[in-house]
């Protein structure tokens, strides 16, 4: 993906050795419109060569004045197969008993002077981040868990976790007085936190439809989650997802 210098708006004036490289790595250009426009030509020479082009959903020249080329961009499908058997280490910081007056009181007694006996920027850094990281992992204490998915929701917290060990640690125990306690206890915890976290992210993203868009799609069962084939808008019925996209800019922009 980037600038070419090649117009594919003039098929027939594309270098032989170009096409050559082209089919030699089975590679398809996607990008049909002008990119770059002067007052007297307008080009087709930012491209997006990919070898898999079923694989993508869409491709949009946005335009955006940001120099003479207008930016190109895609949207890919994508499968990823999560491996639910296997568990990742993850380190991360504990905030429990995180103390937020005592943490600046500490800050301010740390001899931050010790830096500026270092001639190096590099070492002086280093130097900054020791003390500030000894600080640190006094108040808020550098931990591991072993955890299904690498990457965790935002809304997931220290307490909504320790619920589901105890729920989890009760069924292996066959205690199903106590496992119900705290699946019923992790359940609310996990409700309330995300209706808390969903409702800040839409105030903060209200004059945003993009985000909030992206939101809903977030909040929609994981098996809703599939994307539209075919547009239909009173008459108009389009299926070429270049189209799509289009028409959905355009009657965005509209309502704006």
């Amino acid at each position: 993906m980037g600038d070419i210098n090649i117009d594919f708006l003039k098929p027939n004036s594309i270098p032989k050795q170009w096409v050559d490289i082209m089919e030699s790595y089975n590679l398809t250009q996607l990008i049909k419109v002008p990119t770059r426009f002067t007052n007297s030509s307008k080009t087709c020479i930012d491209h997006i060569y990919v070898t898999n082009p079923e694989h993508v959903r869409a491709t949009k020249v946005a335009t955006i004045r940001i120099s003479d080329h207008f930016p190109v961009c895609y949207s890919r499908s994508h499968n990823s197969a999560t491996r639910t058997h296997k568990h990742s280490l993850i380190k991360y910081r504990s905030y429990k008993n995180f103390n937020q007056s005592a943490f600046l009181e500490d800050l301010t007694l740390v001899p931050w002077n010790v830096r500026e006996s270092f001639d190096d920027p590099n070492d002086a850094l280093d130097c900054w981040e020791k003390l500030f990281l000894e600080v640190v992992e006094k108040y808020a204490p550098l931990k591991e868990r072993r955890v299904k998915k690498p990457k965790q929701p935002e809304w997931l917290t220290e307490e909504m976790l320790k619920a589901m060990n105890a729920r989890d640690k009760f069924a292996q125990l066959n205690d199903d007085r106590n496992r119900k306690l705290w699946r019923n206890r992790a359940n609310n915890l996990v409700r309330n936190g995300k209706t808390t976290y969903y409702k800040q992210l839409i105030k903060i993203n209200i004059g945003n439809s993009k985000k909030l868009w992206n939101i809903i799609r977030d909040l929609a069962p994981e098996e809703s989650k599939t994307t539209p084939t075919t547009l239909k808008d009173g008459d108009v019925i389009l299926s070429n997802p270049q189209d799509i996209c289009f028409y959905s800019d355009k009657t965005s922009d509209a309502g704006k």
